[in-house]
Order: structure tokens, then sequence, then C-alpha cells
């Protein structure tokens, strides 16, 4: 049927098909081909003696391969002679299959839906379960199989009704005969694990020909013994990379080196047991060396396994024009990866990569045996071909790759199609919700299972129990190298390793953190690591009454939402399996690793990727680190990207960082030290200028390198700004990104204040000042901002979102801290970035705080994660209490449902509301007293001049905890005689006994000296959250009452004794009583 043929649906003339291939989707689509019962002749054509494909092992690999190998047009290795090294009838054809494999798919999830796995193997079964399994499938079509027949050839030809039909060439390498049938219909099940790639290395060719043993690749590897004591590299961290290199970890020197792109999770890499290392730059001949491209250079290397995968090679298709492969990263040409489209009795299952083979070949194969039986249409060949346009368009390379997950989709909305269509045949599998489930946490059971010593039989015993409707993708393991998230349609962010510091770029990972791995073998007794024995801890356990999260929003429906709830964590939870749900002391005061408390640590990953950043636009989606609060986290994104400089280093050399006009004075004290010189960005109403004299343009355009190297940083925090209460617009985020994209800058986005937006300020600033009501904001949708996905929380996706769903580029460091959300003393946040860059951030964190301190993750833990306990009994009157009695033990609940991240948005929403109420109340107050009124004295009792003078002027914070308000210091009386000295005597002025009211003076913050002489000293900021609730007010009449009288005073001599007070020192010795805070020195 040629391609008009298929426009016009013209119906199928199909009796005789040919299937290339006895592998799973070959034997798959033989019997969804016989079940159809509508043709008359299928023949099997296999090159192996047996059934299996890619799971038919040979003991003996191929002996051949090109070095390098950069083509899918080389001839695939010719096969081995039987009973060379092999038990076999026919000729081998060696597969990547090795001795030691195990699936990374669980038993329930693996195999054709109507043909289940055996009870009694391992949760994931060996190959040669795997080879015996697909055998026995094989057993009621064995008679459609010619075994040890190679496939040469495949031509088309039409003959004069435009009906296609193929010429099938078959070589048997048993008698040599070479034969030809013409077939209606061809199933090209070949497989795409032949011709190897190897990428061309400057060096390569010449490093494989003086020593032709040393490079390899993972199609080749069989057992890790002749690997024994070895120098070895393994190249490459997908699925086949990571379990060899744990394999040869074993045997081989150390430490085993794992050459990377993109860095391994740190789960996975403990697992493998290697040293983690960048991309091979240059192979060196001399020393039998490589060269890193962090310039480490590796002597003495004795192999090289490169893990790097597989070309689509289709030589006996090679005479169909248009040619279906050219570079070996897809077939071209075809519908939904199966139908070609010209040639519609063509098709090819089993490409999608990154699926559940065998049960996604039966869902395929029931659409073509329907579709060729004229049961289910196709398409037109235009629109066909549109969508190959369009997939192609979006995926480039990825072309074959499926998102994560899309394998579930794709097998029930087959089936729910098909039953639909009412059309006979064998019916499609379809997963249950449990499948689904497994589906989403069988790479970290796979885990569990290696490093249980490969012995469990169900998910259970590796701590996995399915409950309905449960789902999960937290953790820090990922599918090959592309992520957890589905989203293989996006680009990879981008490498910024030319940015690391000089430190950062030497460090490697903790060596002694590497055997962590094996403490979770069950049953092993460990003298390895120098852990302090948990017994000896001094706490028996950790008790706390705990706000409720409706404790703020009492419309909620809480019937007592003030009261707080018992919680309790105690020493050793030795009912709960799951370390990522465990919750004691044991644990938590442990030594643990770098990148925090697994429940905190999956908890905060699942909220941050699932509802805090949705949607985030670069593949594989961010991870998390947790840190001892946001300055922490600060400073260790210094140290990941700043190379310290000194007064005589060359002066082009030196680091910028850019910033708003105005910073939190923090900042600039960590950065400073290390030789940073702050680069204020020009900041107006809406935030950072973007156009302009001096905006982020301007300065990073005309950038001066004699003042030093063009500034490749940005501190920011753009949601309810320190000290200015700006929040900036996605609009200027967008403008602000685009340029940071153009001059490659690193944004490090601060964000503390990130929920407290104020939704009702410019309405209220408009009543108060009785201007017009400002245009209502728009109303939230299920969608947010730029269609990104729903939250699924109104209250965050009402907010206005920070620079991370913008970060197509992978350039935005986000630092997140509990300080504001429960409280600073924790010293508790994390970091959210690209992969790379967290993986880079815990080797910092290694050498230097190591994870944040077990009591405090232990209670946000039990806070966010855990049920309230109930109440420890209460002693009778004839009890003695005493201070060292041993308290009586709880029983944990064994199923923790505590806050969640639905009360954790609960307790913000309603931080956010009582702070608006706050922030409310002062700005009304100050309103109400800018103006300072006065009447000079007059000769006429009659009437008087009234004065107007303005004290200050200000904007209500739309977000943040701060007022900032610009002092009309030239109003002042004495401003010609005092100038800026007026800022710091009023500041002294209202801690006097009849205001006694502390602000900040605005100096402070200026970014930089210019600022601060210019403008900084006109500022004061304000801070409405640190009082109790009954002194807001009683805070902003204060102050006002003592600016209007400061302005009142002519008294050269007031003025100088003020001044005098600060000059020994700038801080009180003692808080003088009745004093409100104003100005929230600590910690923000």
């Amino acid at each position: 049927m040629g391609s008009e043929a298929a426009s016009s649906q013209a119906p199928f003339d199909i009796h005789k098909i040919a299937i290339i291939g006895a592998g799973p989707c070959g034997l798959a689509a033989a019997k969804y081909l016989v079940a159809q019962n509508a043709f008359e002749k299928i023949d099997v054509f296999e090159q192996q003696s047996e059934v299996g494909g890619v799971w038919k092992y040979s003991a003996k690999p191929s002996e051949n391969h090109r070095v390098p190998q950069v083509s899918p047009e080389c001839p695939p290795d010719p096969p081995l002679e039987p009973g060379d090294g092999n038990d076999d009838k026919g000729p081998v054809f060696p597969s990547p299959m090795y001795e030691l494999l195990h699936t990374n798919i669980p038993r329930g999830l693996m195999p054709f839906t109507d043909f289940p796995f055996s009870d009694n193997l391992l949760i994931f079964p060996s190959r040669d379960d795997v080879q015996d399994y697909l055998v026995q499938y094989s057993q009621d079509i064995r008679h459609l199989i010619s075994f040890s027949t190679e496939v040469k050839n495949v031509r088309l030809r039409q003959d004069p009704e435009e009906k296609d039909q193929w010429d099938v060439e078959v070589l048997s390498l048993r008698t040599g005969e070479l034969t030809t049938a013409t077939y209606d219909a061809v199933v090209v099940a070949s497989g795409h694990y032949s011709i190897i790639y190897i990428p061309d290395i400057k060096g390569i060719s010449e490093f494989n020909s003086t020593y032709p043993e040393v490079i390899s690749h993972s199609k080749y590897y069989r057992t890790p013994e002749p690997f024994r004591n070895k120098k070895v590299i393994v190249v490459g961290n997908a699925a086949s990379g990571l379990d060899i290199a744990s394999q040869l970890s074993q045997v081989s020197q150390q430490p085993l080196l794992l050459s990377v792109r993109t860095p391994t999770p740190e789960a996975n890499l403990e697992w493998t047991g290697a040293e983690e290392v960048p991309e091979i730059e240059e192979f060196l001949v001399a020393d039998r060396a490589v060269r890193f491209k962090d310039g480490r250079v590796e002597k003495n290397i004795d192999a090289i396994v490169f893990a790097t995968g597989y070309f689509y090679s289709l030589p006996f298709l090679s005479s169909l024009q248009p040619p279906l492969v050219t570079d070996g990263r897809r077939v071209r040409g075809l519908y939904k990866h199966l139908f070609h489209i010209d040639h519609p009795t063509l098709v090819f299952p089993g490409l999608p990569i990154k699926v559940v083979p065998f049960p996604v070949s039966q869902s395929q194969a029931a659409i073509f045996s329907r579709v060729w039986a004229n049961l289910l249409p196709l398409p037109s060949v235009e629109e066909m071909k549109r969508w190959e346009d369009e997939e192609a368009e979006k995926k480039g390379s990825k072309y074959h790759v499926w998102p994560v997950g899309a394998d579930s989709e794709y097998i029930n909305s087959v089936h729910d199609w098909i039953t639909k269509s009412g059309t006979p045949g064998k019916e499609p599998p379809r997963w249950s919700e449990e499948q689904c489930w497994q589906r989403t946490i069988h790479m970290k059971a796979k885990l569990k299972f290696e490093l249980g010593g490969r012995k469990a039989k169900t998910l259970e015993e590796l701590g996995f129990d399915y409950e309905p409707e449960q789902k999960d993708d937290s953790g820090p393991l990922r599918q090959g190298a592309g992520g957890l998230s589905d989203d293989d349609d996006k680009p990879l962010p981008l490498d910024f390793t030319h940015h690391y510091s000089e430190i950062t770029k030497r460090r490697n990972a903790s060596k002694i953190k590497a055997i962590y791995k094996f403490f979770q073998i069950p049953g092993i007794l460990n003298i390895a690591g120098g852990l302090p024995n948990a017994q000896f801890f001094p706490y028996d356990t950790l008790e706390a009454q705990a706000a409720k999260p409706e404790r703020w929003t009492p419309s909620s429906g809480s019937s007592n939402p003030s009261a707080p709830n018992h919680i309790t964590i105690p020493h050793d939870d030795s009912t709960q399996k799951d370390l990522l749900q465990k919750i004691d002391l044991a644990t938590a005061l442990q030594y643990g690793m770098a990148q925090g408390y697994p429940p905190l640590l999956s908890w905060i990953r699942q909220f941050t990727r699932e509802h805090l950043q949705p949607g985030v636009p670069y593949r594989g989606g961010p991870e998390v680190v947790l840190t001892c609060g946001s300055t922490d986290g600060f400073a260790k994104a210094l140290n990941l990207f700043v190379t310290p400089w000194r007064e005589t280093d060359p002066i082009e050399d030196r680091p910028g960082m850019l910033c708003e006009s105005y910073i939190y004075p923090n900042i600039p004290n960590q950065a400073t030290p290390l030789g940073v010189q702050m680069v204020p960005v020009k900041t107006d109403e809406a935030g950072m200028a973007v156009s302009g004299p001096g905006g982020l343009e301007d300065v990073l355009a005309n950038w001066d390198t004699t003042k030093g190297k063009r500034p490749h940083l940005m501190y920011t925090v753009t949601l309810g700004h320190n000290p200015t209460g700006i929040l900036l617009s996605v609009e200027r985020k967008k403008a602000i990104y685009a340029i940071c994209s153009k001059y490659d800058v690193i944004i490090i986005e601060d964000e503390p204040y990130w929920y407290l937006q104020f939704p009702d300020a410019a309405l209220e600033e408009a009543k108060s000042r009785g201007l017009p009501p400002p245009p209502p904001p728009p109303q939230p949708t299920t969608n947010t901002t730029d269609n990104r996905p729903s939250s699924g929380f109104p209250f965050l996706d009402s907010l206005v979102p920070s620079f991370t769903p913008l970060d197509t580029d992978g350039r935005v460091v986000r630092l997140d801290t509990f300080s504001k959300t429960v409280a600073p003393g924790c010293r508790l946040g994390w970091i959210t970035a690209q992969p790379s860059l967290i993986e880079r951030l815990e080797r910092i964190t290694e050498a230097t705080t190591q994870q944040p301190s077990g009591f405090v993750q232990a209670l946000i833990s039990k806070l966010l994660i855990s049920p309230p306990a109930p109440p420890p009994p209460t002693p009778s009157t004839s009890s003695t209490f005493s201070l060292f009695s041993k308290p009586t033990p709880t029983t944990p609940n064994p199923h923790p449902s505590g806050w969640q991240p639905t009360g954790f948005v609960t307790w913000l929403s309603g931080l956010r509301a009582a702070y608006q109420t706050r922030m409310i109340k002062m700005c009304s107050i100050l309103d109400a007293g800018s103006t300072l009124i006065t009447t000079p004295p007059t000769r006429s009792p009659s009437w008087a001049v009234v004065k107007k003078t303005k004290l200050y002027s200000f904007r209500w914070p739309r977000a943040g905890m701060f007022i900032w308000l610009r002092m009309h210091f030239p109003s002042h009386p004495l401003f010609p005689v005092f100038k800026s000295a007026l800022s710091t005597a009023l500041m002294v002025w209202l801690t006097g006994k009849e205001y006694k009211v502390l602000v900040t003076t605005g100096a402070i913050f200026a970014a930089d000296d210019e600022i601060k002489q210019k403008e900084g000293w006109e500022y004061l900021r304000l801070c409405f959250a640190a009082e109790e609730e009954q002194n807001v007010g009683l805070a902003a009449e204060r102050f006002v009452e003592g600016v209007k009288g400061f302005w009142e005073v002519r008294d050269h001599g007031v003025i100088k004794k003020l001044l005098e007070e600060v000059k020994g020192s700038s801080v009180q010795e003692e808080e003088e009583e009745g004093m409100v805070n104003l100005a929230g020195f600590m910690g923000c």
C-alpha cells in the first residue's frame, strides 16, 4: 500500500507476515498476530539458536570492536562459532548480557501481563531467570520460528495495484542456504543493542593502537574477574555503567574511577564505591594515561569500559529510501515510534527507551495486529508526518526516549482505547494502580535490593508497602542519566563547571562515606565506621508541644486550633523499616550523609519539586541539599563559585557580584573578605532595573575590565526584598533572566520571605491615602503564571513565583530557610538547584558543616511528616517527679501522617494573614502621621498660617517584613548644618525615654560607599514582625511622635549631644525597659 492509498485509508490486504527477531518484542508480535486470526502465514526469523534476543547470554563476547566507534553504518560483529566458549547449537551473536546482571524492573512489573514470573524468583530476577521465562513463553509459537536464520536484506516492491510487498532474503547459518520470500507486511523486532558507540576523544585512536587491550565497551563485559587489581575507569553513569562500576569496584584497584558528564546521585555513587571524575578530555599514549576536563591526569590505566550506549542500525533495510537511519540516534519516518508512515505495512516495535519493554511491546502488537486486520484506522499520511515533525523538533536526538511514567500511561490508554473499540483479538495489557506505583519506586527498590545482597523476593522485604493512591517520586535516585521527572522533552541544564572555584574543582567525594552503603545490608556487623553506639546517647526521647497548622487560620474547621499537639521522638523506632519515614534519635543523632537526614531530605525534595517549584523547565528537575540556614547556604554558594582574590592578584581576576542598590549587610560581609567586589545595579520601585543607565544590561555590556572580571554571580531577594519590601514581577524576572543568560551570570536567589506576599497591600494603601482603588490582581487558576503546572494549593498558586520556574539553563541557585516559617534558631534550610550544582554543594558540605543538627532535623521531621503522639500519662499525685527519671516510652505510630504539605501550606497561609494584618496596622499609622502640621506665631489673633511639612514617604511593602521609609531630612530646620548626620541623630533620638523605639538606618544596607554617602542615610527600615501584636501599633505611634518631635528641634546642642552618644559605641550594652524594636537587627 503506497502513500496515496494510506492517505485515503484504503484497506490493508495482508496475508503473509515476516517477523525479524525472536526476542521479547518479536515473541509478543507473533502471539498477537496469531491471536488476531486474520493472517494466513506468520514466519519468525531468529539469527540465534534460541529465543531471548538481548537476554540470550553468551559466556564469550565478540572478539573485535572499533575504537572510536561513531557511525551506525559499520557492519555488525561477526558471530562466534558454536562450541567456541559457548554452549549453542548454531553460531552465536553475543549480546550485551553479563553474568551477574539482574533486572532493573521488579518481577511484578516486568513480565508479559498474560504470563507472570514465578513467585519463587527474586523480586529483581537474574538474567538467566528472564531467559528461561522467555523460552517458556515461546512454547506455543516455536513452530513459527526459524532459528539460526539471519535476515540479510528486506526490499520493498510495489505491484501495479500499488500494493506494498516485501522481499525478505534470509541466510541459514547452519546450511549456508540463501533464500528469498515475499511478504505483505514485516515486523522489525531486531533490537537496538548491537552497534556500540565509543566517542572520538582526542588521542583515542593512537592510544588504542598502542594498547589494544585497554579500551572496551559494556557490550563486551561479562565478569569482574579479568579486572582484578587493575586500575579501571568506567565511562558513563546510566544503568549499565553504574551496575558494572559497582561490580568492578569490588575487585579493581581503589578507587575505581567513574567518568561522567553529569553528576551521579549520591546514593547511586555510594553504591558503586567509585570516585566520580569529569569527562575524559584526552588520551595520553606516553604514560598510558588520560586527562580529564578538570586537568587531572591519571597514569598507568589498565582498563577503560565505555558504557556509552548504542546506535540504532538497520543494515538489512538499507535499500529503503529515504534512509531510515542517518546518524544512528533515531529511526526516521515513523508514526508513534511504530508505523512507517509511507509504508505502514512495516512496523518497528521496541524502539522506545526508558520503558518497561515487555508490556509496551504487547500494547504495540495489539495495535498493529488490529490495524493490519482493518479493525483500527491510521491517520492520513499528512497527519502522521506532522506528528513526526513536531516530535522531532521537540525531542531532538532524544526522539525515542520516553519520559518516566509515559509507559504506564501508554499501556493503560492503549488498553482502554482498544477495549472501547470492541475489536476482536488478544487483549492488550493494563497496569493496576499498584503496578503504576511500582513504576515510580522501582529504582529506589533496586538500590535497596543491591545493598541487601540481592536476596529479597518481595518489595515488602525492601521496605516498600503499597497503599492505595500512594505515589512516590522522591529520593535521590534516578533512571539512568535522565532524572526522575517525566520531562525528557525539556533541555538538559547547562554545564557551569567553568564558573566553579578552583577549590570546588578539586573536591572529591568523602571516601569514608563511600562505605555507608554497606550499613544497610541486613544482618551485617559493622566494625568499619567510627560511629558511637546509639545506646550511649543520653537522650531517651525528645518531646515537644507543637502548634497545629491551622493555629493562625481558625476558620479551617479545627475545633481548637490554638491547642498544641504533643510530639514524641523515640530513641529507636524499630517498627519503621523505611529509612525515609524512620524518625528516631538513634538515626537523627548519628553521623549521616551530608545532604541531610533522609526523612526530612525526602520530604523537602518532594515538597519543592511537586508544590513549591513544579514544572522546572530543565530535564530531570532540581535537586536539594539541606543547610544550616540561608547564611550557611550563601557561604557554600560562594565556596562553589568564588576563587578568593587578594590585593596582590591581577585586577582582571577579581570576582564581582551583582546585587540591588540596597542589600542585607551580611551578604557583603561574607563576600568581600574573599575579594569579591559588590556591583550594585540601579533599583527602581519595581526592583532591579533592566535597561537604562545603571541598569543590568548597561552594567554588563559596558563593564570596565580594569575594575575586575565581569561579574558572573548575582545575589538577589525578589519576593519581599530586604530592606525595601519590593515584590519583583514575573515580567521583570523574565527580562533579568534573559540578560543573565546572555552574559552567563549565575543567579543566587535568597527567598526567606517568599510566602509573605500581601495581596491587600495595594488596595489598603489606596484607601489609606484617599486614592482610587487599583485594578484587581489577576485571579489564580488551576495553572499559574505562564501556564506553569499547579502546585496543588490555591495559596501557593496565588504567589508570584521565583526565578526557578523560568530557569531553562539551570543557572538559578535558590536559598530557602525555616528561619521565617518555623524559627530562626532552627538554623535549618535548603538549597534548590540543578543536580550537578547540588552534587558540588554536597562535597562542600562534607568538608565543612556536615548536615544540620540532628535534634533540629528530627523535630522538624516529626512536625512535618509524623503524626502527633498521645501526651504522656499524667503522674499520680503520690508520685515524686525526678529530673533524672526515665520517661515512659511511647509507642511510635508506624504510619506517618503529620502536617504534610497540606498542613505546612495551611501554616504558611495563616502566617501570611497574620503578618499582613501587622503590616496594614503599622502602615496606616505611618500614613496618618507622615505630615507635621505647625502654626507659626502671627500678630493677628483672628487668623493663623498652617504649615505642612512632609516628614517621610514610603510605598506599602508588597511582601516581606519591612517598611522602607525615605526621610525628608532636607525639610528639617537644622539640615543645612548637620546634613546626613541627622539620620544618626534621629535614630538615637527615638531611643530616648520619651519614645523608646528602635529603628535601623538605611545606610547599613547600602551596597557600596557611594550609595551610602549619596542617599543611603536618607532611609530607615522598620520591621513590623519583631514586636508582640499589641506593640505593633504602639511602636508605630511612638515612631510618628518621635519624628515629629525631632523635626521641632531647633537647638544645635541637642543634635550634637545625640551624635556624641554614638561616638564611643553604636550599641547599647543593656536593653532599656520599655523599648520597642522596629529594627529587627538579629538575623535580618
